[in-house]
Parts: C-alpha cells; structure tokens; sequence
C-alpha cells in the first residue's frame, strides 16, 4: 500500500468542498428565493401556485436540499476522516434524486404552461412572481428553470465523481 501524500489529499478534499458549497449556494437561490416565498403564499388569500403545481415544479427539492446541506456539513467538519467515508455515508441517500430527475420534464412543462400566456394553464400571478424573483441581480440573469436544471445536470457529473472516489 502507498502511503498517503496529505497534500494531495488535503487538496482533494478541499476541492471537493468547494464544489459542493458552490451547488449548497444554487440551491439555497432556489430555496429561499424561489420555492420560501411560494410557500408563504400558500397561507394567503391569493397563493401564486396551487398545491399540485407546486409540487409539480419543486418536486422533492426540499429533500435534495436537506441531503446536500448535511452532506457539506459533513465534509467541511470532516479532518480527519477520509473522503471515502464521508461519501459512502451519503452515497445511498443520492436515490433521493430518482424522484427528481423522473419528474423533470413534467416540471419544465409545468413552469413553460403556468408561464406562457395563450397556454390553458397559464398563471399570470406565478408568472409575474417569477420574473420579479429571477430578474434579481443574485439570480445571475439565470431563470428558475435554468436553476433548476444546473440541480438536475450537477447530479450526473457529482454522482459519477463520488462513485470514481469511493470505488478507487
């Protein structure tokens, strides 16, 4: 067995921080000022989605969520425990995914019906509670949709590189 430079290592997994911060950071966007806010209308006279919509578009995020920000705690906490662990502990918890990327296309053409005036489904409320949310300067003249699809793109690429350092 060789033995272990620290340096690479500590590299490694710092790298592996910041990436994962990084994906935290888009999905606390999407968190707090996307779905919160839709959330708390729900408690008002005039929510701008419906309980099937917004599950339609959100899906399990909060789930998603959850996992990664326990996931990041870990990691950053983590000094002396190898990566390996770290991600074997999480890596059976990635199945939370399955439901999200499944419902994906139902999501884009939930968000491209409640949005575009001349579709059935079309919600002018939702709709101007969007464009004010993604015209936000955090949101990087990213759209929700875009948001939501770096979420379900990142899963691929994190998935495959948790698996190469797990199985090495």
């Amino acid at each position: 067995m060789r033995p272990v430079d620290e340096g690479k290592r500590k590299k490694v997994v710092d790298e592996f921080v910041e990436t994962e911060r990084a994906y935290v950071d888009g999905l606390e966007l999407i968190y707090a000022h996307f779905l919160t806010p839709t959330l708390a209308s729900l408690d008002t006279p005039s929510p701008v989605l419906d309980r099937p919509s917004l599950t339609a578009v959100f899906s399990n995020f909060i789930d998603i969520w959850n996992l990664h920000r326990a996931f990041l705690a870990s990691l950053a906490s983590s000094t002396s425990s190898p990566l390996s662990s770290i991600l074997t502990e999480h890596f059976p918890y990635l199945s939370l995914y399955t439901p999200f990327t499944t419902s994906f296309p139902t999501t884009l053409s939930t968000l491209a019906g409640l949005t575009t005036p001349s579709s059935p489904s079309y919600n002018p409320a939702f709709s101007a509670f969007l464009a004010t949310q993604e015209s936000d300067p955090r949101c990087g003249r990213l759209k929700l949709r875009d948001w939501l699809l770096l979420s379900h793109d990142d899963i691929h690429t994190n998935t495959h590189d948790a698996h190469r350092l797990v199985v090495r």
